[in-house]
């Protein structure tokens, strides 16, 4: 598919702004500087720009810039890129010619290809997110933990396309070539090289990296190809096409995802992986008369490494309490973990961060009883829940659309008051129809949507 070169706005451009899944996407329209390092505005509105795109959903702040252009505005951006403040600028090459993607068409519904991006954060955005204190949820994101928010560019070498060689590099510019042609490996197929680095100061001895197939030919998952270390280095290559979840394992270390095979379309890519020892946690699920709670399913939600990062294991183990209540959770790496308590009719409380540090022994999981609530609100409407005692972070809140006949549901409701309405609530204070929750009952209201 031939990138196309606009000389008037096609439909999608047209539109300043638009909501696609919680990212926010427009086409040419100049864009004013929401807080990114200086030197970004420039960059970001260069004439190549075609597209860009703001993410990721439930907090923003990453913006991307996608641009196409022969190679006299390829040397413009990447000069431009060059000149942000940032303490590292990376270059990704890549073999290809990729299409826009948030489902982007142009006026005759076809995709629309580009030539390179960039992308940049607003740094107060980034370190809430996914700093070394950031978010727990964000931890399976690849750059969760980083210290400085990252500035990348991509560009896509193809023909008829810029022309790369032609490109002279800023020197402050990091490349990362994703061609294997440029590292000796045949060009026809993907080589995968993991780095394992050093584990409490040594090296990290038979290390192992397997790839798992994730295609729809595979539900369960597949075994692909897989490679043993030598030295610290394990090197996979002829891996088939096709989506493969990369593992790398070690004997006394917890097995680790390390990425994907099909992030973008490289045939080269070069990973490094930290592994951690086995560790475990143990405690009691209560109820809110600190009786232990029977069959409660525990497992892992969020797990994030020594080294800072999420920590995506190929198999999270879990485990369920007795009829004491107590349980005990194995194969965890030794670092953290935030854990997730279910068992219907119940809700676990949510403590601060919930974060805990491996190995725990003496852990305490509340939970307190849930009941359901039932809204009329018509044909069409909306309704909000939320905690009339607390918003944000912890609290308990959401929304839903009515079905066939003018009902939201809301199930395993935790007990207390909440208000209920069929607008969202303002920043400032709770308002609406106000209800009681209580355990394992059933409440009806009805609220007159606008």
């Amino acid at each position: 598919m031939k990138t196309p070169r606009f000389t008037t706005p096609v439909a999608f451009l047209a539109l300043a702004l638009r909501a696609n899944a919680l990212i926010f996407t427009g086409g040419t329209n100049h864009i004013d500087d929401p807080g990114w390092p200086a030197g970004a505005l420039p960059a970001a509105n260069l004439p190549s720009r075609i597209f860009w795109a703001e993410g990721p959903p439930f907090g923003g702040g990453e913006w991307t810039f996608f641009h196409t252009g022969d190679t006299a505005a390829l040397q413009k951006c990447i000069d431009a890129f060059a000149g942000i403040e940032s303490p590292v600028h990376d270059i990704r090459v890549h073999p290809g010619h990729p299409n826009i993607p948030y489902s982007t068409r142009d006026a005759a519904g076809e995709p629309i290809g580009y030539d390179w991006s960039f992308t940049v954060w607003k740094a107060d955005t980034f370190e809430k997110l996914l700093g070394p204190k950031g978010a727990p949820f964000m931890s399976r994101h690849p750059d969760f933990g980083a210290t400085n928010a990252p500035l990348r560019f991509d560009v896509w070498v193809h023909a008829g396309g810029a022309d790369w060689d032609a490109i002279k590099v800023p020197k402050n510019a990091r490349i990362v070539d994703g061609r294997a042609e440029k590292h000796g490996f045949p060009s026809d197929q993907l080589t995968l090289q993991v780095h394992f680095l050093p584990a409490a100061g040594r090296p990290v001895e038979h290390g192992r990296v397997e790839l798992v197939h994730q295609g729809t030919d595979s539900p369960n998952g597949g075994p692909g190809p897989a490679a043993n270390a030598v030295g610290d280095t394990a090197t996979v290559t002829g891996i088939p096409t096709g989506p493969y979840q990369i593992v790398a394992s070690a004997p006394d270390f917890v097995a680790r995802v390390v990425g994907e095979t099909t992030a973008d379309g490289d045939t080269y890519r070069e990973l490094s992986v930290a592994l951690d020892p086995e560790s475990l946690v143990a405690g009691i699920a209560v109820d809110r008369d600190g009786k232990g709670i029977p069959g409660v399913e525990i497992h892992a939600g969020e797990v994030i490494g020594s080294d800072g990062h999420g920590y995506a294991m190929p198999a999270a183990p879990g485990a369920t309490t007795g009829d004491d209540g107590h349980f005990v959770l194995r194969g965890l790496p030794s670092s953290r973990v935030q854990l997730r308590a279910a068992k219907t009719g119940f809700h676990q409380v949510w403590e601060s961060s919930g974060i805990i540090q491996l190995p725990s022994t003496d852990l305490t999981i509340r939970m307190v009883p849930t009941g359901s609530v039932r809204v009329s609100v018509g044909v069409g409407g909306t309704v909000h829940i939320q905690e009339a005692a607390r918003r944000g972070v912890g609290s308990w809140g959401g929304s839903g659309n009515a079905d066939p006949e003018g009902w939201v549901e809301f199930k395993d409701v935790p007990v207390g008051e909440y208000f209920v309405s069929p607008t969202p609530f303002p920043e400032d204070k709770l308002s609406g129809t106000k209800l009681v929750i209580e355990p394992g009952r059933a409440v009806e209201a009805k609220v007159t949507k606008p």
